[in-house]
């Protein structure tokens, strides 16, 4: 799994939880490690899935595996 798909990751179970300043904490997190382009697509990889998971309940590849992988570790 990309480094970008992890963050995007991150991010989408933050934003389910609902906590805003974690959110917000994450993001600049990402922002500081990450180059423009790179928070970029993570920003926007998170936020098409997120979209396709509450509306339509759609998983991309990569959202699926790591389900998949927080299931099998719980």
């Amino acid at each position: 799994m990309r480094p970008e798909h992890v963050a995007a990751n991150r991010l989408i179970d933050i934003a389910l939880t609902g906590k805003r300043k974690t959110y917000r904490a994450e993001l600049d997190k990402i922002r500081a490690g990450s180059s423009a382009v790179a928070y970029d697509n993570i920003v926007r990889l998170a936020a098409m899935q997120y979209r396709m998971q509450t509306q339509d309940h759609r998983y991309m590849s990569w959202r699926a595996e790591w389900m998949r992988q927080n299931r099998n570790d719980n």
